[in-house]
């Protein structure tokens, strides 16, 4: 799997997924599936920093980990293990994809991508996209099976581009994963490990810098 492939995976997880990362919430007496998707984007709102291990499954068994950081609204990263030194960063305005491979950056504003969805400062989640004032992502599905939770997201005018199934214990709320279905067919999985939330994080990491260069202002 080529990184441009990966980081989209990855980054529709960041945007849809990671802000959903494990934390226990208190009662879980849902009438509705409004109930779920009002929980869950209450506690996306009170998330400020966040740092995570993750790893990347990929369909043919191929796995890639390294370091997730968040800093709401408009910044985060995932910094892959060496030796693969590929990382993703949003720096405010612009989400840039550096492949070390490569030795080649892609970029493009955060508001023309997923990665939109998090790194607003009000996160707003629409069930359904018959609402006028939808954005552009929605929750197109939720189901309780048992004692797990799914919602499946999706693109409001695009949903053959692609989908993200969340997964959740539900007693308590806790994610567990979750499956990015690409346009392609791709399938990916990503779990996290060690999640931290709310602590204090160097701004640098937030700036891009291509290796062996200065950074972008």
């Amino acid at each position: 799997m080529t990184l441009f492939r990966a980081a989209i995976a990855i980054t529709l997880t960041v945007l849809l997924g990671l802000t959903m990362a494990p934390r226990a919430m208190a009662e879980t007496d849902w009438q509705s599936p409004d109930d779920i998707i009002s929980d869950v984007q209450r506690y996306l709102n009170e998330l400020d920093t966040a740092t995570a291990g993750f790893e990347q499954i990929y369909e043919g068994g191929e796995t890639a980990t390294g370091t997730f950081y968040l800093d709401r609204p408009g910044r985060l990263r995932f910094q892959y293990d060496v030796p693969n030194e590929s990382f993703i960063v949003a720096d405010g305005t612009f989400i840039y994809f550096w492949d070390d491979d490569l030795k080649q950056v892609s970029q493009t504003t955060i508001g023309d991508t997923l990665a939109f969805v998090l790194l607003q400062e009000d996160i707003r989640l629409y069930h359904g996209a018959d609402d006028e004032e939808a954005p552009r992502v929605v929750v197109s599905e939720v189901q309780r099976i048992d004692n797990e939770v799914y919602l499946v997201l999706e693109l409001r005018d695009d949903p053959g581009r692609g989908r993200l199934t969340v997964i959740f214990d539900a007693e308590p709320l806790t994610l567990s994963r979750w499956v990015v279905l690409d346009a392609q067919g791709f399938q990916t999985e990503v779990r996290l490990t060690d999640w931290l939330e709310n602590t204090e994080l160097d701004r640098d990491l937030f700036f891009f810098s291509r290796p062996g260069f200065g950074g972008v202002e």
